[in-house]
């Protein structure tokens, strides 16, 4: 003790003075003001350890000559501080006085509280200069009662001029707490972690604490404090039980609490056993306290007697002093309640209990472990080093002992026994034998638990004997995952309980911790299933289990939206133990069920690989019980066929998708729905890699089956004439499909309520028809009823309604409705954020939307950063050759074409053709967009000859892959047409642009937009050759086309006024052109932003066309317009 004592001192010296202090809390030092006073920060020199240190000066009490300074020294002990001090008390001091650079020793006695109780004084040793600031050491108490301040001077004979040095004064350890409030706490925080101190104060109190085991106790610090908390609370007899399940280690909190606070509990520390409560408080009375009790009275007489006389006893210094009874593993409070001590406030009654026990108790609820005390207790056990080297499978073999500290210790020991033994092997065994292995079942004498994690469990299964509902309903809870159980799949896995029944025996099982917030221990549940296999009726608890969570599996839908998942979430790990473990008890009808339903659940959030995951294992489980030739192999194959389609890995669909069909055309009738269903699927596929011909035969005969085998009015038959109509728009085969778009609505109409959403779906397939076609007029009120019907029949946010908005915010776009697309583009991306998965694929497409809207706008630094985040979240969502990336990246290339970062955009464009090439067939229509583009780029930079072959190849493609008469094929036949019109190859580029305007005169409406774009650029061929009499009508053309067609202010017009101007400006009809430019830039003002690239050309046309106009003298064929004024004198 004095050697600690004496380490926890150090030497001060400033430039005027010298001293003692002492570390009271880690960095914080004691001392007397006047011995570090005028000192300014780094004056005060620290020597601990004959090393010196610099101090600076934190907060001082000059009045009480106090100073508390902070030094920067590590692994420094402190003292114990106390308030303790008594007259008589025998003090020792340690400090540096002048004449002893070594330091020095005195011991004095206390005589008691002087100046008013703000000083101690001490007599018997002289206190030397330097011993200011050095700590007392009650040598009773064996703690700091308080600090030397300075020696007391007695006059000498009476003569005031002769004075003799006697004792000294010091402040006593409660002024100074005092003082500084928080450091009595900080005094006790580092003492409990720090046990060198308390570890030599000897037990100065009766008590009958046996010895922990326990080396390094972990993760309980903030129990222990709020435990010590509740016991000192009240007036009356204090309370408090600590309450878990077994093995959760409240005996050895108990036991550590009780060794940690001894000190404070002077009058007697108890620990009894709470079936042998009466008899073991009697026999501690005796041979503890010294105290003989009367044998005239009964058991509970003689309980209470020993209260009564407790402070009786020759062994207890006072009768003030505090009592802790500890009555270990109680099962009922109403067992010891009569055995309790009185109202009396020195007692304090600490129970350990498996059960929740009512007023007036205080329960707190001992929980597990957390995983880096887990791992700390397991270090404890055994070396560091070992725990080190194999972490993660120390922390697997933390969760897999569910953080019990039972488990933890014992598994511990035996590692610890067992040096060569790695972890892997450990986790291996426990595998292997669970419970049932040795080193959970075989606890060491020096441990404090005397069972076994399985003997301590048992103890708990014994106490419900009486109850064997809560026996039944805790091995039916072990059939769930080791995971949170919703309550209602327990009330529809046991359909036949009473209600509250069931409710009662679950408060059973939490009565005694052995169900807990809603879910099982580990172990427990290990426990559980163990004892489930001796009952009788464990297949039928099986069979309930299994029918309750198919169930489940068949509301799993697909898509899925958030909301839906959170609703599911919690079933999920239950539904995968019924996949993993209990496949036997699924009928062969149900058979696929979970597994379907877990795939779906995953495919829908994006988590392909966990989809794709459980789809193979329903394939594999089908074919095992149920063979080849069944139709729900046939269903797990077309499952998982839709799981590789919606990835774009349309090679590994393929073959599944014509697997189901040759399993379903053997064992199913011919005309059966099912078969409907796997050609529509298959036909999908067909259309998304652009192989149409091959698509076509398919759905029709899906089409044939649903109109033999269901009813006129059946919703699939519609579903699956919208799906043909979709076949024939992509084809540019509108009039083919309008009709059977017409045709499903009539039949939703008849068969299904008129707001359901599959007929805001056929409205929505009818209006993007129509917009196609440039029937924006037709379009929009669809657009806007499909929303309306899906506003009622769907939540706020679910993803159907995004992908309404989002197309009629498209239909807005290709109108220049800007200001009125935004927000509807936003609101998208707002419904996505709340409804899908952070990376959902469908939120790429959205934000590529919007993005494409600001491009649109010239808002070129708004859409970048939407392109970049789109191609991210494709990344991350997609496989890595996925068509839609392609689509993405060529989009950012367009954008950055648009800008001019032409080195930037060649690579994506290049990337995306890579992409397409591995994925898609070699003749696919997007691989010709992606060639186009290529090529438009290469043709703005002038690299003319390496744009042709790629046009060229892209036509080629188109006239393989589409009808004849197809839009696509005209875009790409007029856009050849403007290279070898930029190459000034008239002549071959004037057929090119009349073969695109009668394609588009046989595929779209007279009036659609594309047309008015060949015009234009026919036109703009003919003003280039000064075939300005052909030119005119065309342009004029273009312009009625598009102002019957667009917005009155969209940017199309302003072009199409440009491109008449400039024919005018070319003829010298200066005052013909004039009021076309104007209404051009009129339109830019209102629909472009001044920056925008349309309106920054067309105002150069116009500057352009005003210099050349006052170069030729003919000022006065223009108007007084302000514009052109001020643009003119600007000029001038």
């Amino acid at each position: 003790m004095y050697n600690l004592f004496r380490d926890c001192i150090v030497r001060l010296r400033t430039p005027s003075d010298r001293g003692t202090g002492f570390f009271v809390a880690p960095g914080l030092l004691l001392t007397c003001y006047h011995v570090i006073r005028d000192t300014e920060p780094g004056e005060i020199e620290v020597n601990w350890h004959d090393v010196g240190y610099r101090s600076l000066k934190v907060e001082t009490r000059e009045q009480l000559d106090l100073a508390l300074l902070w030094v920067e020294i590590a692994e420094h002990p402190c003292v114990y501080l106390d308030r303790d001090a008594q007259p008589g008390d025998e003090l020792y001091s340690y400090g540096y006085p002048d004449q002893d650079r070594d330091g020095a020793s005195i011991t004095v006695e206390c005589e008691g509280p002087g100046d008013k109780g703000q000083l101690l004084t001490i007599k018997d040793e002289n206190v030397r200069p330097g011993f200011s600031g050095a700590p007392l050491l009650n040598q009773r108490t064996l703690k700091v009662c308080g600090m030397i301040q300075r020696e007391r001077q007695i006059k000498v004979n009476a003569n005031p001029k002769i004075l003799r040095g006697l004792g000294g004064q010091a402040v006593p350890t409660g002024v100074i707490l005092a003082q500084w409030q928080e450091l009595e706490e900080q005094n006790r925080q580092f003492h409990q972690h720090d046990k060198r101190w308390l570890e030599q104060v000897p037990v100065s109190c009766p008590h009958n604490l046996h010895r922990s085991g326990v080396k390094d106790f972990v993760g309980r610090d903030e129990v222990l404090e709020t435990l010590h908390q509740q016991l000192q609370e009240g007036e009356q007899v204090a309370i408090s039980a600590v309450a878990g399940m077994g093995g959760i280690g409240k005996t050895e909190l108990a036991l550590q609490y009780a060794w940690r606070h001894r000190q404070e509990y002077r009058g007697g520390i108890g620990w009894f056993s709470g079936d042998r409560v009466a008899t073991e408080i009697i026999n501690f009375t005796q041979i503890y306290l010294k105290l003989n009790i009367r044998d005239d009275l009964d058991l509970r007489g003689q309980v209470n007697y020993c209260w009564q006389h407790w402070f009786s006893s020759p062994l207890i210094d006072g009768s003030q002093e505090k009592v802790l009874v500890v009555i270990d593993n109680v099962t009922s409070y109403q067992e010891v309640k009569d055995f309790l001590p009185p109202a009396n406030s020195q007692f304090r009654v600490l129970l350990t209990t498996r059960k929740l026990l009512g007023k007036p108790v205080q329960v707190l609820e001992l929980a597990e472990l957390d995983e880096a005390a887990a791992l700390e207790l397991l270090k404890s056990l055994t070396e560091t080093a070992r725990i080190e080297a194999e972490l993660e499978d120390a922390k697997e073999l933390c969760r897999r002992l569910g953080y019990l500290p039972l488990a933890l210790e014992l598994v511990g020991r035996y590692l610890d026994q067992r040096k060569s033994l790695s972890l892997t092997e450990m986790l291996a065994r426990l595998a292997k034998k669970g419970l049932t292995h040795k080193s959970l079942d075989e606890p060491k004498d020096e441990m404090t638990a005397k069972l076994g994690v399985k003997a301590a469990f048992e103890l708990s299964w014994d106490a419900l004997d009486a109850k064997p509902e809560a026996q039944q309903l805790g091995c039916f809870l072990s059939l769930f995952a080791a995971a949170s159980i919703p309550w209602d799949l327990v009330e529809k896995g046991l359909p036949e309980w009473d209600t509250e029944d069931l409710e009662d025996a679950r408060v059973d099982l939490e009565e005694l911790h052995l169900f807990q917030s809603s879910q099982l221990h580990p172990l427990i549940r290990e426990f559980f299933s163990y004892k489930r296999e001796e009952f009788g009726e464990v297949e039928e608890m099986k069979g309930g289990f299994v029918a309750a969570m198919v169930e489940v599996a068949k509301e799993i839908p697909y898509p899925i939206t958030i909301e839906l998942v959170e609703t599911f979430q919690s079933a999920i790990p239950h539904l995968q133990e019924v996949a993993r473990e209990l496949l036997e008890f699924l009928t062969d009808e149900d058979l696929i069920r979970p597994y379907t339903g877990l795939g779906w659940f995953y495919q829908g959030q994006g988590f392909y690989d966990v989809a794709e995951h459980w789809l193979q294992k329903c394939k594999v489980v089908a074919v095992t019980r149920l063979g080849k030739e069944h139709p729900n192999f046939a269903n797990s194959l077309n499952n998982l066929a839709n799981l590789y389609r919606s990835q774009g890995l349309y090679h590994k669909a393929e073959p599944l998708y014509e697997e189901a069909i040759a399993i379903n055309e053997q064992s199913l009738p011919e005309n059966h729905s099912q078969l409907a269903i796997n050609f529509n699927n298959l036909a999908g596929l067909y259309k998304s890699q652009g192989r149409y011909t091959e698509a076509e035969p398919l759905y029709l005969q899906a089409i044939a089956i649903d109109e033999r085998s269901l009813p006129k009015n059946h919703p699939d038959l519609a579903t699956h004439l919208n799906n043909l109509a979709g076949l024939y728009s992509s084809q540019g085969r509108y009039t083919e499909a309008e009709p059977l778009y017409l045709q499903a609505i009539a039949i939703d109409k008849q068969s299904l309520p008129e707001n359901h959403p599959s007929l805001a779906q056929d409205f929505n397939n009818l209006a993007n028809l129509y917009e196609s076609q440039g029937r924006y007029n037709e379009a929009e009120p669809l657009y806007l009823q499909a929303i309306a019907i899906d506003k009622q029949s769907l939540p706020e946010n679910h993803p159907q309604l995004a992908i309404n908005f989002n197309n009629l915010a498209l239909l807005y776009k290709s109108q220049g409705r800007y200001t009125e697309a935004e927000p509807l583009y936003l609101q998208v991306i707002a419904i996505d954020k709340q409804s899908l998965p952070k990376n959902h694929p469908d939120l790429a497409s959205h934000l590529n939307n919007l993005a494409l809207l600001y491009k649109s706008q010239g808002r070129y630094t708004e859409a970048e950063p939407l392109y970049l985040q789109v191609i991210t979240i494709a990344k991350q969502s997609l496989p890595e050759n996925h068509p839609q990336l392609a689509s993405h990246l060529n989009n950012l290339a367009l954008l950055y074409k648009s800008q001019g970062r032409y080195t930037e955009a060649e690579p994506l464009y290049l990337q995306a053709i890579a992409i397409d090439k591995k994925s898609l067939p070699k003749n696919h229509p997007d691989l010709a967009i992606r060639l186009n583009n290529l090529a438009l780029l290469y043709k703005s930079q002038g690299r003319y000859t390496e744009a042709e072959p790629l046009y060229l190849q892209a036509i080629a493609i188109d006239k393989k892959s589409l009808p004849e008469n197809h839009p696509n094929l005209a875009i790409r036949l007029n856009n050849l047409a403007e290279l070898y019109r930029a190459q000034g190859r008239y002549t071959e580029a004037e057929p090119l642009y009349l073969q695109a305007i009668a394609t588009d005169k046989q595929s779209l409406p007279e009036k659609h937009p594309s047309l008015a774009i060949n015009f234009n650029n026919l036109a703009e061929l003919y003003r280039a050759q000064g075939r300005y009499t052909e030119a005119e009508p065309l342009y004029l053309q273009a312009i009625v086309i598009d102002e019957q067609s667009l917005p009155e202010n969209h940017h199309s017009l302003a072009r199409d006024f440009n491109n008449l101007a400039k024919l005018y400006e070319s003829q010298g009809r200066y005052s013909k052109a004039e009021p076309f430019y104007l209404e051009a830039l009129e339109i830019c003002d209102r629909s472009l932003d001044s920056e925008h690239p349309h309106a920054v050309t067309i105002r150069n046309n116009f500057v352009k066309f005003l210099s050349k106009v006052v170069s030729e003298g003919q000022e006065l064929v223009l108007s007084e317009h302000p514009l052109v004024q001020e643009t003119l004198a600007k000029i001038k």
